[in-house]
């Protein structure tokens, strides 16, 4: 409402007082759509703000000259110095004229981005605010008013008519008549009554006429927007009252910014609840539902003792065997890896055991966790929802941190029991890769890590040879494979070499190290069987 007809009366009524005389002595933009013209009266100096920009496109004052002394321009050098004759509203459109000595400023409150100001010498454009090229030298014409009047569109409805005749009342003007007629706003034009036609025609003429008397102008809220307008209106609550039009503008400016901005951060906040919320409950229900991982720890036992107690336990080069489970006394069928025998199997399923142990407490430490930063979250919403200002919005907290933090009790890196003698541990972060590293490691230690990619740091710890077990070695550099960006790859090349052969070099960066020698196994990036990604 601030760019509306009876809006801009007002405005231009305010500007010939304020400028009357006046001698422009500055002009520049620092800011799209916007220009800023300084005027002088007297021994005053009065800045008017000229926004056209697509949304609020407004004339407002200032209290006082600021200029940017970086990111602005100066705009229609040849304005300067010459005095004001006059400001006039265009009868037929949003534009404000400013008449100068030899060349006048229109300046366009259009909508939908078209606004403009635009400098003219006899009708002639001379220069312009935007779209510069495209105007300079067109000859400027102020179309006519082509709007029909009242009551005589009858296909329309009765608001969409009064909103677009000749009356030029817009939405909010016409909803108040209909209001004040006492007819409804979607009754038809074409079903109007003789009598109810002249009642509506009346309280229009006499609206139009106390809009264009009215003295005060009151801002109006209502359903999260904010308007100007010269008289209360029906269903919107007061918020202020102005003796200056240009003073409402500028409350009502300020206003929608402010809301603008609220709603955005609202709803920012709200989407990275939701996602946040959708990924735990993701987790959550993907750990809920593991009900087979409770069991894995006694079947890889029991297969592994079954064969512990096989007469020989030596045999290789088979896939599967079928024998009594002496556990449950039940003949199983019990995959195998044929490459090594039934002993290296057993090893390989006591691991395989132990490790979904792991695997279950962690299950048991992290579910209630979940279950913790969600009703944070539902909380956080809730809160988030009822807010109506930028003051009300909550701050962040902990649980809406899109990075989940470690729990006091969870391991510094991570952690892989490969056998009873061997562990691997794993860098979670560049500064944990670092620590890991130079300060945990130690010198008998191997250090493990995939060659030309980013990854997590490793290292192993309870070799007690002079080699690793291939077993082992290639336990952990599949997991070293895993936590790295070339998890998705079909093999990747793993270095290997014991820590007392790693150094960091002076200044280097977080996680950069340099090796003495090395090795390189190629293996496919994988967890054990029943570990869970912490990633």
């Amino acid at each position: 409402m601030i760019g509306h007809f009876l809006t801009l009366e007002h405005v231009v009524s305010e500007l010939r007082t304020l400028l009357s005389g006046g001698r422009l002595v500055g002009a520049w933009s620092q800011r799209k759509y916007v220009a800023t013209l300084v005027f002088e009266v007297g021994a005053e100096q009065i800045p008017v703000v000229i926004d056209v920009s697509p949304r609020d496109a407004s004339i407002t004052t200032r209290k006082t000259v600021h200029r940017a002394l970086r990111n602005s321009i100066d705009v229609f050098p040849d304005l300067l110095g010459q005095r004001l004759g006059a400001v006039v509203k265009v009868d037929a459109d949003r534009v404000i004229t400013f008449v100068f000595e030899h060349e006048v400023l229109h300046v366009e409150l259009f909508s939908a981005g078209r606004g403009n100001i635009v400098l003219c010498r006899s009708n002639t454009v001379t220069d312009a605010l935007r779209a510069r090229a495209d105007r300079l030298g067109a000859s400027y014409h102020i179309a006519a008013d082509t709007a029909s009047g009242p009551l005589i569109r009858h296909e329309l409805t009765l608001a969409q008519d009064l909103s677009t005749c000749a009356l030029h009342l817009g939405k909010h003007y016409a909803a108040e008549v209909c209001h004040r007629a006492g007819i409804p706003a979607m009754s038809r034009v074409a079903d109007l009554t003789s009598e109810q036609r002249t009642r509506v025609l009346s309280e229009a003429l006499e609206f139009v006429r106390t809009c264009r008397e009215q003295p005060e102008f009151v801002t109006l809220s209502a359903n999260d927007d904010v308007i100007l307008s010269m008289t209360p209106l029906h269903g919107w609550q007061i918020v202020a009252h102005h003796d200056s039009v240009i003073e409402a503008i500028q409350h009502v400016v300020t206003r929608r910014r402010t809301m603008q901005a609220f709603q955005e951060q609202r709803q920012r906040r709200l989407r990275m609840i939701d996602q946040l919320s959708g990924k735990l409950r993701r987790t959550l229900q993907a750990l809920q539902d593991d009900h087979a991982a409770t069991s894995r720890p006694e079947r890889y036992r029991s297969w592994a003792d079954t064969l512990m107690a096989q007469e020989n336990v030596h045999l290789s080069g088979v896939d599967h065997i079928d024998a009594i489970n002496v556990s449950t006394s039940a003949m199983e069928r019990i995959p195998l890896r044929s490459e090594v025998n039934l002993l290296d199997n057993a090893t390989s399923l006591y691991t395989k055991a132990r490790n979904a142990v792991m695997a279950a407490r962690q299950r048991e430490r992290r579910i209630p966790e979940l279950e913790r930063r969600l009703s944070e979250l539902t909380r956080e919403r809730q809160a988030v929802e009822s807010a109506t200002t930028l003051d009300e919005l909550p701050r962040l907290t902990e649980a809406m941190d899109t990075q989940q933090k470690p729990s006091s009790t969870a391991p510094k890196f991570r952690e892989f029991a490969l056998d009873d003698s061997h562990t691997l541990y794993v860098g979670r972060n560049a500064a944990n890769n670092d620590e890991l590293t130079m300060k945990f490691a130690r010198q008998q230690d191997w250090w493990l890590h995939v060659r030309g990619a980013s990854g997590s740091h490793a290292v192993l710890r309870g070799v007690r040879s002079e080699k690793i077990p291939k077993p082992i070695l290639e336990a952990a550099a599949a997991i070293t494979a895993y936590y790295s960006q070339a998890r998705n790859a079909s093999y990747v090349p793993v270095v290997y070499t014991q820590r007392k052969f790693v150094r960091k070099p002076k200044g280097a960066n977080i996680g950069a190290v340099v090796l003495e020698r090395e090795q390189t196994i190629m293996v496919r990036p994988s967890l054990p069987e029943g570990s869970l990604s912490d990633e």
